[in-house]
């Protein structure tokens, strides 16, 4: 069996480069053997695999790994080349081969960004002048053209045939995605044992002009007289055009040669642990009680004509508060295909409506009731961390569908459904596994960083059916009091919604009371984005999302829906969310245009619509589609959609088998904005036990909300950049949704949102991708653009 190896130095994507080698290695074991996958294995580690083991890497190491492997790849990922921190093993695998290069020459070796720096800086000549330099502006998520060297004269044999396998034809536009600030210089070539196989114009993307002091950069090349070789650019993008098409040619013709040739060679099969599987969500030993069987009974009333959708939201979440003591929300308010199709609206049950949150201070699930002053807490479970709580949802999913009697009929006739009934609820930003945790002896202000709320009656309200759906769950089928009821109040408001409009009225012309507030100033974001840029600059970033926390205090506690409905109507959006739990003092009200994430049953259709790119209509009054297309589409508006289009790609690929892009960077309008938006979609889990909830769990936080790579993003953000605002997001930029118990969920990003504690002090976070072709004043304003969709509402 073929053994790959794949080094990965935290890049978030590192699961676009290995699917990318599974698809490669599997049609080319189809075109050489007419066999398949079953004949190799690709094991993935971190380049600190041996420090997190606690262990220090040594020669004995390195030269078992080059014996045992037949193919090593060597990812991208921040940082230098030229330090063993950021480079970790392969720093003392390249070191080993220089020393014994005779000895492993003929390794297939392939290098990428990161990897192919590493590869030129350990393995040229001592002697040669060339050296790791940085660009004068980061190449952050473009597309360049990859011109393949024509003048070949001094290249051996061995030479030539290797530029021909990684591009085959000279006269091909060849493009690929550079993520880089750092580069090879190749000073001179005489010396040199790194032959050059391509370039790239060392291009200014903020002004289109080359930079004539060094007007080529390495972009391919191979180390002489070796298999080594790799690419400065992502091969692995989705905008690089030929990626499959190489690897494929490596293997054919590096690769498996070399693989024929050591076949009856043994080897020590006792090498490393595999962490190719970095999440687990095993189901095994779920106790699932045996209580009274519940049925589900659903009602449908048609809607002849809607004439006032918005207000009917409105004074449903209304009645059903007075009526109920609660009612939660997730509403298209605007009705858009594909993402404005339906409402949710979640009602409280008379015996058990309960909640159950995570308190990250206290590391315990806890338990209460959504009914308005209903119940004190009650702790379920402690010394919990916030992987335990996602399995303590998934087991209470388990045993609800368990304890539920569902007749094949009501699947067929009701398969459409997003929801029908289940959870309804929020995750911070800070319930992603790559945001640090604070220290011990740090406490976070907004204690509460998980909320699922157990619906059992709600309304699912079909758009552009015009249907409205009555969903009870209840042990007594015969029991139709609560669909009866509330279908009648339903009808009636269809027929006088017009008339009824007094809530929104009164918001409208509502003096909500502000005290103060504090809105951050230009000095204090230049500040936080020039450490961006010194980031970037270095390399330890590609894209920063860059957030600020505004606060409006208020001199009275203000009714939340009073809030909810001048939001609604001064900012309607296709993913709106009105979600108050008054037991625990949580308020969400948003009114935000970006899903995070939707799946259907049994993970089929696994979609992700990144929104990054923003241009304001009140800016510019004589604003249109058109002009703001040109805007939105330049290679920094570009670059950054792109960057978090790859990032979610390889979020996907660590546990689905299949990820496409649907749609690419396209223009959406929107009531105040125009944005830039893509579609990636995947299927076909890698484990047959995966949920939807371990897909959200892998992806959070939101992509777009972070910057590229993730984990390092994430860490400058908040222990570095955002410190001297806030170091904790809490709801914004989190998520907001639903987890059907017909397997189905819908989430929404935390923007264009406001949220409270104690109904007098609201926070509001706005802000944006930061990139090296960002400039602070037209950041600041898109910043501030943002944040007046939601607090122009005080």
């Amino acid at each position: 069996m073929l053994q790959v190896l794949y080094i990965d130095s935290y890049d978030s994507f590192a699961y676009n480069v290995t699917s990318l080698l599974k698809e490669s290695l599997n049609d080319t074991f189809e075109d050489v053997y007419n066999e398949g996958s079953e004949n190799f294995n690709l094991t993935h580690i971190q380049n600190d695999y041996y420090h997190t083991k606690g262990l220090e890497p040594c020669e004995k190491d390195m030269k078992l790994i080059l014996e045992f492997y037949d193919f090593i790849v060597i990812g991208p990922g921040p940082g230098s080349p030229t330090s063993k921190k950021d480079t970790g093993i392969i720093y003392n695998l390249f070191q080993y081969i220089k020393q014994n290069v005779s000895l492993y020459r003929k390794v297939p070796i392939f290098g990428i960004c990161l990897g192919f720096q590493t590869m030129c800086y350990h393995m040229d000549s001592e002697t040669s002048n060339n050296k790791i330099a940085y660009l004068a502006k980061p190449v952050h998520g473009q597309i360049g053209n990859i011109e393949v060297v024509t003048e070949v004269g001094d290249y051996d044999a061995d030479a030539l045939k290797k530029m021909n396998v990684l591009y085959i034809k000279t006269n091909v536009d060849y493009l690929g995605t550079r993520y880089h600030s750092i580069y090879y210089d190749i000073a001179s070539e005489s010396d040199s044992k790194v032959i050059p196989f391509a370039f790239a114009k060392n291009l200014d993307y903020s002004n289109g002009k080359v930079d004539t002091n060094n007007p080529n950069v390495l972009m391919a090349g191979m180390i002489k007289d070796t298999n080594i070789m790799g690419v400065q650019y992502h091969l692995e993008s989705c905008c690089s055009n030929h990626g499959k098409d190489m690897m494929m040619r490596y293997i054919k013709e590096i690769v498996l040669p070399q693989y024929d040739l050591s076949k009856g060679k043994t080897k020590e099969s006792k090498l490393l642990e595999s962490v190719e599987e970095k999440f687990e969500f095993l189901k095994q030993g779920v106790t699932v009680g045996e209580t009274k069987k519940s049925s589900i009974q659903i009602t449908k009333v048609h809607a002849a004509d809607i004439n006032d959708p918005l207000n009917l939201h409105l004074n449903l979440i209304n009645y059903f508060k007075e009526k109920y003591g609660n009612c939660l929300m997730l509403g298209s308010l605007v009705k858009q295909k594909h993402r404005g199709e339906f409402s949710i609206f979640g009602v409280p049950d008379e015996k058990s409506s309960n909640i159950y949150f995570y308190d990250i201070n206290e590391k315990s699930i806890n338990k209460n009731s959504w009914r308005k002053n209903m119940s004190n807490s009650e702790r379920i479970m402690d010394n919990q961390n916030r992987s335990d709580y996602y399995k303590f949802i998934e087991e209470k999913m388990i045993q609800w569908k368990h304890n539920l009697t569902i007749d094949q009929k009501f699947i067929e006739d009701f398969e459409y459904l997003p929801f029908v009934g289940g959870f309804l609820g929020i995750l911070n930003y800070e319930m992603g596994d790559d945001v640090p945790e604070f220290s011990t002896l740090d406490k976070y202000e907004n204690n509460i960083n998980a909320i699922f709320a157990e619906v059992k009656h709600s309304i699912v309200w079909d758009h552009f059916a015009d249907d409205f759906y009555f969903i009870d769950i209840h042990e007594n089928p015969m029991d139709i009091l609560w669909t009866k009821e509330n279908t009648a109040f339903v009808e009636n408001q269809l027929i006088n919604v017009k008339q009824d409009c007094q809530l929104s009225n009164v918001s409208k012309s509502m003096d909500f009371g502000v005290e103060s507030s504090k809105i951050t100033d230009l000095n204090s974001y230049k500040e936080q984005f020039d450490l961006c840029q010194q980031y970037l600059n270095k390399g330890d970033s590609y894209e920063l999302c860059l957030t600020c926390q505004s606060k409006v205090y208020l001199r009275e506690e203000i009714d939340p829906l009073m809030l909810f409905c001048k939001l609604s109507n001064m900012n309607p959006a296709p993913f709106s969310s009105f979600m108050s739990f008054p037991n625990i003092k949580v308020n969400l009200l948003s009114s935000s245009p970006e899903r995070f994430i939707k799946w259907d049953k049994d993970l089929e259709c696994v979609e992700l619509r990144p929104i990054k790119g923003t241009v304001s209509k009140k800016k510019d009054p004589g604003m249109t589609f058109a002009k703001a297309e040109s805007i939105l589409k330049t290679p920094k508006e570009f670059g950054e959609n792109l960057m978090i289009v790859d990032l979610i790609r390889n979020d996907l690929y660590k546990l689905l088998e299949k990820v496409e892009i649907d749609s690419l960077m396209t223009v959406e309008e929107y009531e105040t904005v125009y944005q830039l938006v893509s579609v990636i979609k995947g299927n076909t889990p890698l484990n047959k036990d995966l949920s939807g909830l371990d897909i959200l769990k892998s992806s959070l936080p939101p992509g777009s909300m972070t910057g590229a790579p993730k984990i390092k993003s994430v860490e400058l953000l908040q222990r570095e950049i955002e410190i001297k605002d806030t170091n904790e997001r809490g709801i914004y930029s989190g998520v907001t949704g639903f987890y059907s118990l017909n397997k189905k969920g819908d989430w929404s990003v935390n923007i264009r949102c406001l949220f409270s504690n104690d109904n007098k002090l609201w926070r509001l976070g706005a802000g944006g991708a930061i990139t090296v072709l960002s400039d602070l004043e037209g950041e600041y304003e898109e910043m501030k653009i943002k944040l007046e969709s939601a607090v122009q509402i005080f």
